[in-house]
């Protein structure tokens, strides 16, 4: 899970494609109490599953095949 803060768009997009490559879920620009590893943060996903570092996703589609993931960008509203 990466955490990141920026007022650039060219940064905010290759922080994304970043994460997007990497299969780490993106909590970006978020203020107040943020707890990036919170398995609420995302829904039912804690981790994709699509890399080592977060291989224990709580709920991902490897059960049907090991090649579909599911990563996730969140903003302020």
């Amino acid at each position: 899970t990466v955490g990141a803060y920026t007022t650039s768009a060219e940064v905010e997009r290759a922080i994304e494609d970043v994460c997007l490559d990497e299969s780490a879920q993106l909590s970006l620009n978020l203020t107040g109490g943020v707890y990036v590893n919170q398995t609420a943060a995302f829904s039912d996903f804690h981790g994709s599953g699509g890399n080592p570092a977060a291989n224990a996703a709580l709920c991902d589609a490897a059960f049907v095949a090991n090649r579909f993931r599911v990563v996730e960008v969140r903003r302020q509203a």
